[in-house]
């Protein structure tokens, strides 16, 4: 497992970094809040992979991404399922990014082919929720967990601000590398 520590310098965002994401590999980017994860997936991931799946906790997560990318200019690479919206065979053909919430993956991952499969990076964001006791349902996400530790995807990005590896480590999801992000300057709070 490779390990790094990447400065994020004031004012930049994880965009800034021009990261790539190494294909048919397991990697965790543990990052504070605000710093662009959701932004970096949305945007900057569909210039890498050909599909992107992001699984998300929530309905409110996939409803507000909805209403600030699904009426975009690009509206067409982008696809979202919570609540009533169901995935169904149109995600066979679809080239750029799906949104949906974990209870949602089972049910694409039925859908995608094989070699969609080879093609996709499946990001989960939120990843503490799959070891935290009590932090999600586990019928949402044990078949994600399931999934992951077969591989039935083979390019894997999992997304906190939060990470404990003792806890982690129990899933037996190999990592292939952590990037660790921090800002350059701490923030200052006075209280």
């Amino acid at each position: 497992m490779q390990k790094k520590l990447l400065q994020l310098p004031k004012g930049q965002y994880l965009s800034s970094l021009k990261l790539q994401i190494p294909a048919n590999q397991t990697t965790l980017i543990v990052a504070p809040t605000g710093v662009g994860k959701t932004t970096f997936t949305m945007e900057d991931l569909p210039q890498q992979f050909e599909l992107v799946l992001i699984l998300v906790p929530t309905q409110a997560k996939v409803a507000e991404l909805q209403n600030q990318y699904g009426n975009s200019s690009a509206k067409n690479q982008y696809q979202f399922f919570f609540a009533n919206q169901n995935p169904d065979e149109s995600i066979r053909i679809h080239k750029g990014v799906i949104v949906a919430t974990y209870d949602k993956y089972e049910k694409i991952n039925k859908l995608m082919s094989r070699k969609q499969k080879e093609q996709t990076l499946v990001v989960l964001d939120e990843c503490h929720k799959a070891y935290s006791i009590g932090g999600f349902r586990d019928e949402a996400i044990n078949p994600i967990i399931f999934s992951l530790q077969q591989r039935t995807t083979l390019s894997i990005l999992l997304l906190t601000a939060t990470f404990t590896e003792e806890l982690y480590a129990p899933l037996n999801i190999p990592l292939d590398h952590i990037l660790q992000i921090e800002h350059a300057e701490s923030i200052q709070r006075h209280i």
